[in-house]
């Protein structure tokens, strides 16, 4: 008997240690997802923001490195505990006295959308969290950019008003200390969703880009702001009907708007684009970026300050795998180049992010791609304004699978970086690597999340 109560207590302890050590394990495996980073003119500062569980909830987070790159901060919470938040996204000035981070958080009953800021380089204090949304409803997919200065800030995001999702914005102009109230951008009466919003150099030109049902099909809408938010033109239809249009994507320049997105022809999904070389008054009809007989998605738009170098890049099936294609324009988006492959045939590439320095003449576009095996973030560079490419680079190890990738570049093209998520075998993480030579070589892959 004693030696049965021997065995049974050495069991209950085993079996304590093994519960213990499974709930650490648990408590350990705290995923990081959603990251976005940006940088300033001189690529020197780099800010970075995702979303993290704490073993409870999903948490923002931020950091930044002051040394384009080679060393980062500690994570810092933004979002407050008890609920998850997550859908991060940042903005900042051209000379980043001024970080604004805005996500979404659950206040228990509903998802709001929330504001914090980081001024006058005091990059490891952030400002208590405001919410921009009214409660009531859910709102989701919040979207950020400033000025110049970083004085004015505009946001926009979908929100339920409880029979429809519309786009609603809100403005600041005062460094974001106080907001004016959320306004409504799209009708009442269907569904809107995917919002996205732009800018000019002087912050003049707000323009909002959305997708929008018509009671048949889903259309791309846009509208306008000529005074800093204050007042809005009414809402023009940038896509024609009959077919369902997603994924828009808008580019704000000195001289030219231009709108992109995917839309159905019947039999697959094609990238198209539209210009406006008026403020938004007039556009050119739309036309197809990529080619009919195989469905291309996820289109992404980058440009110089002027808009004369474009650059759209997206995702294209070649009947067997999804390449990773790029159309670029030297002329104001008069003429476009014939569709250029990025990626590699033999397995499939996802999810493209592109970005260009004020000339256009240095491109970055980063995508997922398997190797068999793994999704492995990587890159592709041109320095000479689209007209050749580097072949693809791995960034992220092999091994586990990546995801998520973003990327910035500086005023110059000098120096990228590119962010992304990462399985480390437990968790998934945050990582980056950075190249100071035009792409020419990348750094070891960094984890910056905890």
């Amino acid at each position: 008997m004693k030696k049965n109560k021997i065995v049974n207590t050495f069991i209950f302890f085993f079996l304590a240690l093994t519960i213990l050590s499974t709930n650490a394990l648990f408590a350990a495996a705290e995923n990081a997802k959603n990251p976005q980073i940006i940088t300033n003119e001189y690529g020197k500062y780099i800010f970075a923001i995702w979303a993290k569980n704490d073993s409870t909830n999903d948490i923002i987070q931020t950091s930044y490195s002051s040394d384009y790159g080679s060393t980062w901060s500690s994570p810092i919470d933004l979002s407050f505990l008890g609920q998850n938040a997550a859908i991060p996204d940042l903005a900042s000035d051209s000379y980043q006295k001024f970080i604004y981070g805005l996500w979404q958080r659950s206040n228990g009953t509903n998802i709001i959308v929330q504001f914090a800021y980081s001024k006058t380089n005091d990059f490891q204090n952030w400002s208590t969290a405001v919410d921009l949304s009214l409660a009531g409803q859910n709102a989701t997919s919040p979207k950020i950019i400033t000025s110049d200065i970083g004085k004015n800030v505009f946001v926009t995001w979908t929100r339920s008003n409880g029979t429809n999702d519309i786009i609603r914005f809100n403005r600041s102009t005062d460094f974001g200390s106080t907001w004016t109230g959320p306004i409504d951008l799209s009708g009442n009466g269907q569904n809107a969703t995917m919002p996205q919003i732009s800018s000019n150099e002087n912050q003049n030109c707000i323009c909002s880009l959305w997708t929008r049902s018509n009671g048949t099909n889903d259309i791309i809408q846009f509208r306008l702001s000529s005074n800093y938010g204050g007042t809005w033109a009414s809402v023009i239809n940038l896509s024609d009907a009959g077919q369902n249009a997603k994924d828009p994507q808008i580019q704000t320049t000195k001289n030219v708007i231009y709108a992109v997105w995917a839309r159905s022809n019947g039999s697959n999904d094609i990238i198209q684009l539209r210009l406006s070389d008026s403020s938004g008054s007039n556009w050119s009809s739309a036309f197809d970026l990529s080619t009919t007989g195989q469905t291309a998605k996820n289109p992404q738009i980058a440009a110089d300050k002027d808009g004369q170098n474009t650059y759209v890049a997206w995702a294209r099936s070649n009947g067997t795998n999804d390449i990773i294609q790029l159309s670029y324009s030297s002329d104001y988006g008069l003429i476009w180049s014939s569709p250029i492959d990025l990626s590699a045939t033999g397995q499939t590439a996802k999810d493209p992010q592109i970005a260009t320095d004020n000339y256009g003449q240095n491109i970055y576009v980063t995508w997922i791609r398997s190797s068999g095996t793994n999704d492995i973030v990587q890159v592709a560079y041109s320095t000479d304004f689209g007209s050749t490419w580097s072949s693809p680079v791995d960034l992220s190890d092999a091994g586990q699978n990546a995801q998520d990738p973003q990327i910035t570049t500086d005023a110059d093209g000098q120096k990228a970086c590119v962010i992304w998520t990462r399985s480390d075998g437990t968790k998934d993480v945050i990582q980056v690597s950075g190249s100071q030579f035009y792409g020419s070589l990348w750094s070891i892959p960094q984890t910056i999340s905890d």
